[in-house]
């Protein structure tokens, strides 16, 4: 889980502070856009919603045969390079497919 620290109360030199936890790695913003700003239940959130960055992006997003790709496998260097920019992270939304009996979507935004 993603963790964000708030102060809370301070006590002379001392400063509270208040984890919260958000599931699925999303951050503050995240979560508070989707809860807050577009009203969508917590329990939605937590089984369509979460917080990918890194390299991991690629495994999520990269699985079209249609990719441009060398021998071994590898996705072009020059594909790589135009979407270098997603290691930065961001919110990745999938569900359930109503056409494969509700398994999760191999596919998702």
């Amino acid at each position: 889980m993603f963790k964000d620290q708030y102060p809370t109360v301070g006590i002379g030199d001392q400063l509270l502070s208040k984890e919260i936890e958000y599931p699925n790695n999303l951050t503050a913003a995240e979560y508070h856009e989707l809860a807050v700003g577009s009203a969508i239940h917590p329990s939605l959130i937590e089984r369509n919603f979460s917080h990918i960055e890194g390299e991991t992006v690629y495994e999520y997003l990269f699985t079209s045969p249609e990719i441009p790709r060398r021998n071994a496998g590898r996705v072009t260097d020059g594909f790589l390079k135009a979407y270098l920019h997603l290691l930065a992270g961001g919110m990745w939304i999938s569900g359930l497919d109503p056409q494969r009996n509700w398994r999760p979507m191999e596919w998702g935004r």
